[in-house]
Parts: C-alpha cells; sequence; structure tokens
C-alpha cells in the first residue's frame, strides 16, 4: 500500500498513513469503523508501487501483492486485469468527522481556488458583478466579518471593476485564511492541509467550490448531472476523492484538448488564445445535499 494514502481514523480526520504508522488506530471503511493489530499500519521496506486508473477517474497506488475486492472476490493488483471491477468505499451514511477547519471557511477557501488569485501576496476574491451572484457576495462577505482578527480601517468589501462586470474583495483576514490551508500563489489547488481537514469544512469547501466552476445540466436521455469544470486535473482527482469519502461518486471526462481558441480579452475583443486541456466531472444518477 502507498504511504500517500488518506484514512479516516477516530473519526478525527483524514490522514496521511505515514503519519501514522506503527500504533493501534480505529478506521473507518464503508462507514463502519474497525480497530487494527497494535501495531497498525507498519513500513515493511522499499517496494515497486504500480498507480490503477479507472474509467470513472479513480486513482489508487500500491504493491503487486496488495488485494483489491473485485466481483470475483479478492485479488492481488499484479493479477488484475483490464476491465475488472473494484469496489468502492461505501459512505452514503458515514457519521461526520472531527478535523481542523469548519464550514465557513472551507466555502470561502473553495470558493478562492475556484474565483480567486493573489496580487504581490495578497488574496482577492473575485465574483461577477450580476443580481444572481449577489446571495454569494453577500454570504462571503459576511464570513469575511466574522474569521478571527482585525479589519484594516481601509476595508470596504466587495469593490467594483467597471471595465469586466467583476467584484473583488481583498483583506489580511481572507489572506491569512489560505496561508492557513497551505494556499500561496503560483500553488492555488487542493492541499493536504485541506484533504485532512473536518467533514463540516468539506462541506463548505465543495459548496464554495461548486458556486465557482459547477453547472446543472438535465436533459430527457442523460437525465440531471452536477457538473465541475477545471482545466486542472489533478484538482478534479483530489475534489473527487473528496466526495467519495462523503459517500458521492462521480466520473472524471475530458471535455476538449489543449489548443488556441478565439476568448474575449480585457477589452471584449475576440483574440486568439492558447488553451490548457478541459476536463469536468459529473455526479449523476442521484441527487446530493451538501
Amino acid at each position: 500500500m502507498s504511504l500517500l494514502l488518506f484514512v479516516v481514523v477516530n473519526y478525527a480526520a483524514h490522514i496521511l498513513i505515514k503519519n501514522i504508522l506503527n500504533q493501534q488506530l480505529n478506521i473507518v471503511l464503508d462507514g463502519n469503523e474497525y480497530s487494527t493489530t497494535e501495531k497498525g499500519f507498519f513500513y515493511t521496506g522499499n517496494r515497486s508501487v504500480y498507480k490503477i486508473t479507472t474509467r470513472e477517474g479513480y486513482i489508487i497506488e500500491a504493491t503487486p501483492n496488495h488485494q483489491f475486492m473485485t466481483d470475483e472476490g479478492w485479488v492481488a493488483l499484479e493479477n488484475l486485469e483490464i476491465a475488472d471491477k473494484l469496489r468502492l468505499n461505501k459512505h452514503e451514511n458515514i457519521k461526520p468527522w472531527d478535523g481542523e477547519g469548519n464550514y465557513n471557511e472551507g466555502y470561502v477557501v473553495g470558493h478562492f481556488i475556484g474565483d480567486g488569485t493573489y496580487n504581490k501576496n495578497n488574496a482577492i476574491l473575485s465574483c461577477w458583478g450580476t443580481n444572481e451572484t449577489k446571495h454569494i457576495r453577500d454570504k462571503l462577505l459576511g464570513i469575511v466579518y466574522e474569521l478571527p482578527g482585525e479589519l484594516s480601517s481601509s476595508f470596504r468589501g466587495w469593490q467594483y471593476i467597471n471595465d469586466r462586470n467583476e467584484y473583488r474583495l481583498s483583506c489580511n483576514k481572507l489572506t491569512n485564511l489560505t496561508y492557513k490551508y497551505n494556499l500561496k500563489q503560483y500553488h492555488k489547488t487542493i492541499t493536504d492541509i485541506i484533504e485532512e481537514s473536518s467533514y463540516e469544512f468539506y462541506r463548505g469547501f465543495i459548496q464554495g467550490l461548486f458556486d465557482t466552476d459547477g453547472t446543472v445540466s438535465s436533459n430527457k436521455e442523460k437525465g440531471c448531472s452536477i457538473r465541475l469544470n477545471q482545466s486542472d486535473k489533478q484538482m478534479l482527482i483530489k475534489v473527487q476523492r473528496m466526495l467519495c469519502r462523503m459517500g458521492i461518486r462521480s466520473t472524471i471526462y475530458k471535455r476538449r484538448n489543449e489548443g488556441f481558441r478565439d476568448l474575449p480579452d480585457s477589452n471584449r475583443d475576440l483574440k486568439l488564445y492558447k488553451c490548457k486541456s478541459k476536463n469536468y466531472f459529473k455526479n449523476q444518477k442521484k441527487y446530493f445535499i451538501l
């Protein structure tokens, strides 16, 4: 097994296995709690590790002799074949776990990763200047006021950017919150600290991220699906992993390849830009409430 896997320990948090070696633990599988031996997870030396990628986008790394539950029972990784079906944890009824952070912090951090930036190491939240997003701006501003610390006397809340039809918000409280979760300029993604956070932080984070990059699609043939669009595939993989821990299954799809596209510039004139490949995942056939 890879030392970089996360497990739920004592309903306290998701913790990297490498940080909890050689100790008795209560870990959660399929929503149930199980006790390990006194030794718990232990180091067995340096071994080759292989990566399994499923059709839905789930990824796991493990040693050749690691056992996986399939339709045919337990099978070692080295004996798996293409098209074998692997069982995922069933966490639909998992109890909320403790850990770092709360719903409000998660919502702000999720929104920041989805639609925020840094300017000279100062965190900035962004929101489109439409009536449809006013409730989001009000929610974010209210949370910022409740964050620990003091606001500077120059803080004026959301500032409207005329030529972009956009609102921006920046303050020391926001910047400190992003640093708390190990975010920084050129590293605006899901960190280990975020994955190790509490259930309530997860709820807020997923909501904030979907409020910026999520869509709802519905048609008669495919039914209703909730989608998250993202050019950073690694971040989608982490979001998929977080949702799975909450009992929500999803599938990652590739939407477009890398290439050049005509996009509006700051003056709203079309200009040729190089674009990254675009990926998205969707949750389908099942509704969920966060």
